[in-house]
């Protein structure tokens, strides 16, 4: 029966690169990131994230006006005219598509391009 040596004769060195490989191994997976730091930071990340947001949120509705005493339809209209979000955000499209439109004609007229190139081919003369 023949018995397993890590030894081996056509490379000499093969031994130490087995036991130097197994001691990297174990000393960079001691090194690695741990699950509960990876998880802890992105919990920190998601709080001050939600933070942010409900900050936000509160800035907004202290600047919607509060209503007191009665409206005229008109007065109704116009408010909820200037504070309706989805017409704001309709109106911002509409700025967006239209910026389009106007790229897209530009690539309709003339474009000029100019080059310039030197080269000296011989010595200078005295």
């Amino acid at each position: 029966m023949m018995k397993m040596v890590l030894t081996c004769r056509r490379f000499p060195g093969f031994s130490f690169f087995i036991v130097s490989f197994v001691m990297l191994f174990f000393v960079l997976s001691g090194c690695a990131l741990r699950h509960e730091d990876y998880y802890g930071n992105v919990r920190r990340q998601r709080e001050q994230t939600y933070r942010q947001w409900y900050e936000q949120r509160e800035k907004e509705e202290k600047r919607q006006p509060f209503m007191e005493g009665e409206l005229s339809l008109e007065e109704a209209l116009e408010t909820a005219l200037v504070h309706n979000q989805s017409l704001r955000s309709v109106l911002q499209e509409k700025a967006i598509a239209e910026g389009m439109i106007q790229e897209s004609f530009s690539q309709i007229l003339p474009q000029l391009r100019a080059d310039a190139d030197y080269t000296r081919l011989g010595d200078v003369q005295e």
